[in-house]
């Protein structure tokens, strides 16, 4: 009577949590950002009050905690919550690195977000223009980096050869900067439909008549 009647309170708990969980609001049109993951509150927006209680009975570690029930949150509904934690920890380990067999392992062990959805956000912050435009007033910091690319350098004909140079810019919103918040696409977008809109179009050059070989004499 002692272990049915242990289960049927386990039982219970389980139940009760899970309709809490269910029940949370929760918004998809936007990533969660560094704000979100580093937070050390328990009772926020992405956790149930019950959940957290429980498992404060089990894990002493408040970070654990905090991780354990996200993970949980996000285990229960996949679909409806992005976890600032699981998010987190895929999106730092495709780029540190830059495996999907790594995300996917640790997606289906419920502490991370799949690869796939990795690369949706990723190609979200590529479409969302609001994120690099450097207008955060007086309190960002914008540094533009650039670097060379040479080649094929020495060819018979001197044609086919290719000097370019890239610019790119790092924005950081600073201390007292607005909180720029990344909305999330409906779908994953095709590679051709991003690089039409933010690749550099590639020309051909053929003008060979000016070719330095023709100055040199027989």
């Amino acid at each position: 009577m002692k272990d049915n009647s242990k289960e049927s309170v386990i039982e219970a708990a389980g139940k009760l949590i899970r309709g809490d969980i269910r029940m949370m609001t929760c918004s998809t049109n936007f990533y969660p950002d560094n704000d979100d993951i580093v937070q050390e509150d328990d009772g926020n927006n992405w956790v149930t009050e019950s959940l957290n209680n429980f498992l404060s009975y089990l894990v002493l570690s408040k970070l654990k905690r905090r991780s354990l029930s996200q993970c949980i949150v996000q285990a229960i509904r996949p679909r409806s919550v992005i976890a600032p934690i699981p998010f987190g920890i895929g999106v730092a380990m495709e780029k540190n690195f830059g495996s999907c067999l790594l995300l996917d392992m640790l997606y289906q062990y419920g502490f991370s977000i799949s690869a796939d959805k990795v690369t949706r956000f990723r190609q979200s912050a590529a479409m969302n223009p609001g994120n690099d435009d450097g207008s955060n007033g007086n309190h960002s910091l914008v540094q533009w980096v650039g670097d060379n690319v040479d080649h094929k350098l020495t060819t018979l004909t001197g044609s086919g050869i290719f000097h370019g140079m890239g610019v790119i810019s790092i924005t950081s919103n600073g201390i007292n900067g607005k909180r720029k918040l990344v909305p999330r696409l409906k779908e994953r977008l095709h590679s051709g439909s991003l690089s039409s809109q933010f690749g550099v179009e590639i020309r051909q050059y053929n003008n060979i008549s000016n070719t330095l070989l023709l100055f040199l004499n027989p």
